[in-house]
């Protein structure tokens, strides 16, 4: 099973974690009068992207952990997605047919990143 590959449009991006050290610096609170930026993800935000796209996007995800010659099709048509979008695709390869789960992991303007998942 292939999963967690993730993506963002216009560049590839590596999940980590990691606690701070005990000694880190402790946060501090802007000052009231001027406004606090946001952080750029934003869970409510929703873009308009193609079938093609999202299969497209999701091959590029996967191509760095798959040998050999694969391609990823979503149904054709416009998707409204936000984060948490989950898309039933297909991964086709030289042994056929199977599904390809994608999930709408992340949106930051009209940059977005997703999961694909191949059983």
């Amino acid at each position: 099973m292939l999963a967690g590959a993730v993506i963002v449009v216009g560049g590839f991006t590596i999940a980590g974690c990691s606690s701070p050290p005990e000694d880190a610096p402790t946060p501090t609170v802007a000052p009231v009068d001027e406004p606090a930026e946001e952080g750029g993800e934003d869970q409510d935000a929703t873009l308009l992207l193609s079938g093609a796209e999202i299969g497209a996007t999701a091959s590029l995800a996967l191509s760095q952990q798959v040998d050999g010659s694969f391609e990823i099709f979503c149904d054709e048509g416009e998707y409204e997605v936000s984060v948490g979008t989950q898309l039933t695709c297909t991964y086709a390869d030289d042994n056929g047919d199977t599904p390809a789960y994608v999930e709408i992991t992340s949106i930051d303007g009209s940059e977005y990143e997703l999961s694909v998942s191949v059983p």
